[in-house]
């Protein structure tokens, strides 16, 4: 009887042993799981650490480059204006020295005007009538003398035109004239002035004008036409022919 009892003692002892080495191996099994995750926590914390330095490295440089792209657009700004101040102080100095050189050059018409003038009225006077309106006048003289053909002058220009202006309408009302007279008995003269154009009209009376001065007409508006000029033909109510030249003006 006492060895079953020593018997059932030593199988309990034997499960007993059995269990605390089973939870012995449970424990260390525990401990090692743990000690891994706290290693790939500690990893986990090192990459979390090592995207974060990277992502304020990428925000630094991008604050970096934003300043310098403000610094260089800026700079880019000042150079441009720089470069537009200089090109519009140039133009204004070009405009200026053309404008000058306008001035000079319609003193110079006016002076060959008045020169040719004296001539034919075989004056010895200084000077003639002055601006566009005693530039005409004279040339409507000179032809009278010159040709033989009486005219009549009409002109109503307010206000005055610039001397650049005046040069180009007396050299295309010249042309205009030397293209008519020789084949007409007389003519008048209108010009007027409407808003930025001059329109100078020339009727014709007893015309006898050949037809080749068509080509002549012809040439001088394609004179004109490039600055907005034209030129027409017709007749009046009188059956007279009428030439209307019409002039921009620049100022």
């Amino acid at each position: 009887m006492a060895w079953i009892v020593a018997a059932a003692a030593l199988v309990v002892a034997a499960g007993l042993i059995a269990a605390l080495i089973q939870r012995n191996r449970a424990l260390k099994t525990g401990a090692d799981a743990a000690r891994e995750l706290g290693r790939e926590l500690d990893e986990a914390k090192e990459q979390t650490r090592a995207v974060q330095e990277r992502v304020a490295a990428l925000e630094a440089a991008a604050a970096d480059f934003a300043a310098d792209a403000a610094a260089a657009t800026a700079a880019a700004v000042v150079t441009a204006t720089d470069d537009v101040t200089r090109e519009r102080d140039d133009a204004r100095l070009t405009t200026d020295a053309a404008k000058a050189r306008l001035t000079a050059l319609w003193a110079l018409v006016e002076l060959a005007e008045q020169r040719t003038w004296r001539l034919s009225q075989g004056s010895t006077i200084k000077g003639g009538p002055d601006g566009l309106p005693g530039a005409l006048a004279m040339e409507v003289d000179c032809i009278r003398e010159e040709v033989g053909t009486p005219g009549s002058l009409a002109i109503q220009v307010d206000p005055p035109v610039a001397p650049d202006d005046a040069a180009f309408a007396l050299v295309a009302a010249r042309e205009l004239l030397a293209i008519l007279v020789p084949h007409t008995q007389a003519y008048d003269v209108v010009v007027g002035r409407t808003g930025s154009r001059l329109a100078i009209e020339v009727v014709c009376s007893g015309w006898e004008g050949p037809d080749d001065v068509a080509d002549d007409v012809s040439r001088l508006l394609a004179a004109v036409a490039p600055t907005g000029g034209d030129l027409q033909l017709d007749a009046d109510s009188d059956e007279r022919l009428r030439v209307t030249l019409q002039l921009p003006l620049g100022s």
